[in-house]
């Protein structure tokens, strides 16, 4: 539903990266997916007070879909698919 919705960009700068893609950003203390960002805000955002990235993690993208999905990294995907 996130890809769909955010349509290839990231949710918070916009751009739609084509070399590495989009990550799944997720909440260190919930576990949840927030929304898909591109490397640089990826990166960015754990570190950032600006208030871009505050909005982004008061109101992110699986907030206002209402959709809650628990993030797995992706060797816990790779050992499920493997069993």
């Amino acid at each position: 539903m996130l890809e769909k919705w955010q349509s290839g960009r990231c949710a918070i700068c916009g751009d739609s990266p084509t070399r590495r893609g989009l990550v799944r950003d997720h909440d260190h203390r919930t576990g949840l997916i927030r929304g898909l960002l591109c490397y640089s805000c990826n990166t960015t955002e754990g570190r950032s007070t600006s208030a871009l990235f505050a909005n982004y993690r008061d109101r992110s993208p699986a907030q206002i879909l209402a959709i809650e999905v628990v993030y797995l990294p992706l060797d816990a995907i790779s050992a499920i698919r493997t069993a």
